[in-house]
């Protein structure tokens, strides 16, 4: 093609050599292969617009995570498809543009994209992007803590990638709907899930889906009490991030090794990990993830003795989350907030948050958040005289996580509630409580549960409210 001076068919095959390198994740490659088919069009002064090639540009940009370069690179395409008059390849862009928004917090703009695209893709019967835009609506209605709502556009989006014969987009919904209903309690399924969606991801050797899939397996893994398994599938991300280039990909890692290192009483390195994940997130432009690693840091500062930082870090969150309508998570941040407050001995404005965090918390469908808030206000619930309520909130997460199988939230709830009784005048079921959590923690690796469970409880602080 070069030789018969056809610049055209020599860019098409530069393009497609660049999206075989990118599906084995080898960004920095296929990048260089979109960028030569960009460069010999233009330089050819063809007619064509380059359209496609700005879009694999901008789907690799993002898989390195620099978003502000995919949100450009994507929307140039869209614009350049339309005037072509390519309407699918525009909406496929537009879909694009969506998940780019979703990512760097933009959750109504995300929206509005991918309801453009159902309208658009069902009018002409583009099946492919009908698929899409169901799976990541669902995305950001599991942001948003409508979880029912969420769970049925990706069953409808799997049901559609099972028709057209596209198994790496099955995957991808069945991961993102295993995270979902991980949230509603259902770990079970949400295990089958993952594990049918790693094994069609390794079967297509998509480096990135296997990565992305493999942090929620070891995340769940945790929950479930497996923390070899949880370590072994934290290590295999980290490697891929590391093949790939990917920053974004490294970032999740890091975030992974971070909640390893508490479970393992690292609590320095804990940080460390999460002040280099929030780094390389805001550097992304990735606001969303950044949040989440925000609040992480927050209640680590808070169990290292900076609860004023770790306070204003929480607060931050939840005013995030307020102004995007993410209720559920709001409340997360409040509950943190409010166990930083009861810390620097601020009572009223700690017991405010915690009452505000169990009101946002039990409107949502989200069990696990739930269980995660009631463990978090209990304390301040007890030490701001209602230790009754407090023991309440930690026998209903115990059963639930028991029901469930969530052996972390059980192991914290029954933490919280062995040092309760001991403060609240009842040693012998404190001592047998603890004991119990001690040797259960010490059994699965929570080194660090099991070292709060022997030293027993935290002195409360009993400065007056603020």
């Amino acid at each position: 093609f070069t030789k018969a001076g056809n610049q055209a068919a020599v860019a098409l095959v530069l393009t497609h050599l660049g999206v075989a390198l990118n599906e084995l994740g080898r960004l920095a490659e296929a990048q260089s292969m979109y960028q030569a088919a960009l460069d010999t069009l233009r330089r050819s002064g063809s007619a064509q617009s380059g359209a496609l090639q700005l879009d694999n540009l901008g789907f690799v940009a993002q898989d390195f995570g620099d978003l502000p370069k995919a949100q450009s690179l994507l929307e140039q395409a869209h614009a350049a498809f339309l005037a072509d008059g390519e309407r699918v390849l525009a909406e496929e862009a537009l879909n694009a543009v969506g998940t780019v928004l979703l990512e760097r917090g933009d959750l109504a703009g995300a929206r509005q994209r991918f309801e453009e695209v159902l309208a658009i893709s069902r009018q002409t019967g583009n099946r492919v992007d009908e698929e899409r835009s169901l799976s990541y609506q669902g995305l950001v209605l599991a942001r948003l803590g409508s979880l029912g709502e969420a769970r049925r556009l990706q069953e409808q989006a799997y049901e559609i990638s099972q028709r057209i014969g596209d198994p790496v987009r099955a995957a991808s919904t069945l991961t993102a709907s295993a995270e979902v209903l991980t949230r509603l309690g259902d770990l079970a399924e949400a295990q089958r899930r993952l594990a049918r969606a790693l094994e069609l991801k390794r079967q297509a050797d998509s480096r990135m889906g296997i990565a992305e899939a493999l942090g929620l397996h070891a995340r769940l893994q945790e929950r479930l009490g497996n923390l070899a398994e949880a370590k072994r599938a934290g290590a295999e991300q980290t490697d891929l991030a590391r093949v790939t280039g990917s920053r974004s990909l490294a970032a999740a890692a890091m975030h992974g090794q971070a909640r390893r290192s508490l479970d393992d009483g690292d609590l320095a390195g804990a940080r460390r990990q999460l002040e280099e994940a929030l780094r390389v997130r805001v550097a992304n432009g990735e606001e969303l993830e950044a949040a989440a690693v925000r609040l992480d840091l927050a209640n680590l500062v808070r169990l290292t003795g900076n609860p004023k930082e770790a306070a204003r870090l929480a607060s931050g969150v939840a005013d995030w989350y307020g102004q995007r309508g993410m209720a559920g998570f709001r409340a997360l941040a409040l509950a943190r907030q409010a166990q930083a407050l009861l810390a620097e001995g601020k009572r009223a404005p700690a017991r405010a948050a915690a009452e505000q965090a169990e009101m946002y918390a039990e409107a949502g469908e989200d069990l696990a958040l739930r269980l995660t808030v009631a463990t978090a206000v209990a304390s301040v619930r007890a030490a701001t005289g209602d230790a009754a309520a407090a023991l309440d909130l930690l026998h209903w997460a115990i059963q639930e996580a028991t029901r469930i199988g969530d052996v972390a939230a059980g192991l914290e709830a029954r933490l919280e509630l062995g040092l309760l009784l001991r403060q609240t005048g009842d040693p012998v079921a404190a001592m047998s409580t603890l004991q119990a959590v001690q040797r259960e923690a010490e059994t699965r690796g929570f080194r660090w549960l099991a070292r709060r469970a022997a030293e027993g409880p935290v002195v409360r602080s009993t400065a007056p409210s603020v």
